[in-house]
Formats: structure tokens, C-alpha cells, sequence
């Protein structure tokens, strides 16, 4: 006999960051763990996604931080019409799922942008957006989020 599990927080995230990064109409495919992602990665990021993302932000849309993020400008990402390097689809993917956790920790996404942009004290007064230009720096905020939310429940 076979039953359906809960989701997972974290395969609950992952299809939170496909969606918003336009779901299966945008990127494709259904999205629903973390080989799925390496796999369209791989095969290439559609440009779209970043696109649809960039439209749904308000305050982070029009932060500076968001192109080094992202390792594009907003200009750019509009232009394009096909897929992302890996490199740029990675690092739009690292965008969508801590927007997505972030909005999670703080009730929406828009608070999640704000969060994002502010400077924050236990991240040595660094904005967690100028972090996400790298791995480790993506890891410290990842984990900042993680605790504040674990700190609250």
C-alpha cells in the first residue's frame, strides 16, 4: 500500500522557488528536488525564469545588489531570449530559494526583500543581498535565515 507523505520544508522550497521563477509554463518541467534543478541547470537555465522572478520584486528589483547577485544587470536580463550560463542560473536559482526562505521566515515576500537589503548585525553589518555574490557568503545568510527561524517555532 502505497501513501502520500507531508512535503518536506525543503521540497516544499524547492517548488516555491520554481513558482516563483514562472513553474512548469516557464522553466518547463516540474520541479520537485534538487536533482531536478542540477538537471535544468545543466541543461540550461531558461532566461525567462530570471525575468518572471525580476518582475515579481519590488524593493530588490530595483537594488544594485540584485545584478551582482545574480551576476547580471536588470537591462541584460531583460534582453535575454534563451538560457542562462550555469553559473548565472545558479546564482539566479541561490536568489529564488532564499527569497523564498527568507519569505517564509518573515511572512512575505516583500518583508523578505526588505530583509535582504537592510544591513544585518550578526551578518558584520552586511546586507545579505551584497552576500549572495558567493557561495559562502550565500551560506552564512542561508544560515542566519535557518536560525531566526528555528529560533522562532
Amino acid at each position: 500500500m502505497v501513501t502520500d507523505t507531508p512535503e518536506t520544508s525543503e521540497a516544499r522550497r524547492i517548488r516555491q522557488t520554481a513558482e516563483l521563477m514562472g513553474g512548469y509554463d516557464v522553466l518547463g518541467r516540474r520541479i520537485a528536488n534538487g536533482f531536478d534543478v542540477h538537471d535544468l541547470l545543466v541543461e540550461g537555465w531558461p532566461a525567462q525564469a530570471l525575468r518572471v522572478m525580476l518582475e515579481k520584486l519590488g524593493v530588490l528589483g530595483a537594488d544594485a545588489g540584485l545584478a551582482d547577485a545574480t551576476g547580471l544587470s536588470n537591462l541584460l536580463a531583460q534582453s535575454f531570449t534563451a538560457v542562462l550560463t550555469v553559473e548565472q542560473g545558479v546564482n539566479a536559482w541561490r536568489l529564488g530559494a532564499v527569497l523564498t526562505q527568507a519569505a517564509d521566515v518573515f511572512g512575505s515576500l516583500c518583508d523578505a526583500e526588505i530583509w535582504l537589503t537592510r544591513r544585518q548585525y550578526l551578518l558584520q553589518d552586511r546586507r545579505p543581498i551584497d552576500l549572495l555574490v558567493s557561495e559562502p557568503g550565500s551560506q552564512l545568510v542561508v544560515a542566519l535565515l535557518s536560525a531566526i527561524e528555528y529560533d522562532c517555532d
